[in-house]
C-alpha cells in the first residue's frame, strides 16, 4: 500500500511520500463524490426507482475508471499502471458504486423539501 501511495504522489509530480499520496487520493475521491452527488441531483427523476442510483453510479464510475486507466494514467505515469492490475482496480470502482448508490438514495430522499413532505402528508391531501 505504501508503494502505491508513493506512486500516486509521484504521478501528480509531488514528492513520492505515502502520506502525500493518500492525501491526493482522498482529495480526489472527495471531489469525485461531490461531483457525482451534483450530477445525480440534476439527472434523477422526482421519484427515482431504487435501481436508478445503482445504474447511475455504475455507469458513471465505469466512465471514470476508463478515463483514468486508459487515458490519464498512461500519460501521467505509465509505471503506476504496472502496480495495480486492471481487474483489481475495476472491481474496486464497482465496489465504490455499490457503496455510493445507497448514499445517493438517502441524500435524494432527504433533499426533498420539508414543505413538500408536509403538504403531501396533510390530512386534506387524501381527498
Amino acid at each position: 500500500p505504501a508503494i502505491i501511495a508513493r506512486a500516486v504522489a509521484a504521478a501528480v509530480r509531488l514528492e513520492p511520500s505515502a502520506i502525500l499520496g493518500v492525501g491526493v487520493h482522498m482529495g480526489l475521491a472527495l471531489l469525485l463524490g461531490i461531483g457525482l452527488m451534483g450530477a445525480w441531483s440534476t439527472v434523477r427523476s422526482h421519484r427515482p426507482k431504487a435501481s436508478s442510483a445503482y445504474l447511475f453510479m455504475t455507469a458513471a464510475l465505469i466512465v471514470v475508471w476508463s478515463f483514468n486507466f486508459l487515458v490519464l494514467l498512461p500519460s501521467l505515469s505509465p509505471a503506476f499502471l504496472a502496480l495495480l492490475p486492471y481487474p483489481v482496480t475495476f472491481a474496486s470502482k464497482l465496489l465504490f458504486a455499490l457503496a455510493g448508490a445507497p448514499v445517493l438514495q438517502h441524500i435524494g430522499a432527504a433533499a426533498k423539501p420539508a414543505f413538500a413532505r408536509s403538504v403531501a402528508n396533510a390530512p386534506w391531501a387524501r381527498f
